[in-house]
C-alpha cells in the first residue's frame, strides 16, 4: 500500500516495518521485540501515566475509543485495554497501519484495524476518545509530523497521546539486546 506520508532514512538504515513488502516471518519477530520493548522500556507505562491524565474517577463505567495509529500487532491497545478495564472503563480499541502483515496480526489479535496511513484518517472529526501514536512520529520529516499531529487532533475527542523515541545506534543496540 502507498503512503501518503514520506518515510525519514533511519540512522540504522532501512527497518523492516518501513518495507511493506518485508518477510511476514521477520516482521512478526520485530513486533514482537517491539511488543517486549514497550513493557520493558516504558511504552506501557507511558500509555497509563497519559490514559490517567485524561480519564478520572467520574468516568467510571463510560465506553470510551482508542485509535492506536502505526499500532503493529496491536499490544498497546492490548495494554490499554487492560488498564480501562482496571479503571471502570469499557474501551472500544482500534489501530491503523500502513504494512499489511502488521494489520493483518493486529486484527487476529483482536484489535480490529484499518490499513492505511496517518496522514488521512478516514474518519469524522472528533469520533475517537483518545489518539496513539507510539514509535512513530520519529519516522517523518517536521512536514509529515505535524500533518500526523493535525489529524490525530482532528479525530480525537479528549486527547492525543505520543510515546516516542530519539533513533540512535544506541538505541537499536539496546532494542536489539532486549528482543
Amino acid at each position: 500500500m502507498a503512503s501518503d506520508l514520506a518515510l525519514l532514512p533511519s540512522p540504522i538504515g532501512i527497518e523492516v516495518l518501513d518495507d511493506p513488502g518485508a518477510d511476514p516471518v521477520l516482521v512478526r519477530r520485530m513486533l514482537g521485540e517491539i511488543a517486549t520493548a514497550n513493557r520493558l522500556f516504558g511504552g506501557v507505562r507511558a500509555l497509563r501515566r497519559g490514559l490517567r491524565t485524561l480519564f478520572d474517577a467520574p468516568d467510571r463505567g463510560r465506553s470510551v475509543s482508542l485509535l492506536d495509529i502505526g499500532t503493529g500487532a496491536g499490544d498497546l491497545p492490548h495494554a490499554a485495554s487492560r488498564w480501562a478495564t482496571a479503571h471502570g472503563l469499557h474501551l472500544a480499541a482500534f489501530g491503523l497501519e500502513r504494512h499489511p502483515t502488521a494489520a493483518r496480526l493486529a486484527t487476529t489479535a483482536g484489535i480490529p484495524t484499518l490499513l492505511g496511513c496517518g496522514g488521512t484518517l478516514p474518519l469524522r472529526s472528533a469520533s475517537i476518545d483518545v489518539v496513539l501514536l507510539s514509535q512513530l512520529l520519529h519516522h517523518l520529516d517536521d512536514t509529515g509530523a505535524t500533518r500526523m499531529l493535525a489529524e490525530a487532533h482532528r479525530v480525537a475527542r479528549r486527547g492525543v497521546l505520543v510515546l516516542d523515541l530519539r533513533p540512535s545506534r544506541l538505541a537499536a543496540l539496546g532494542f536489539r539486546a532486549a528482543g
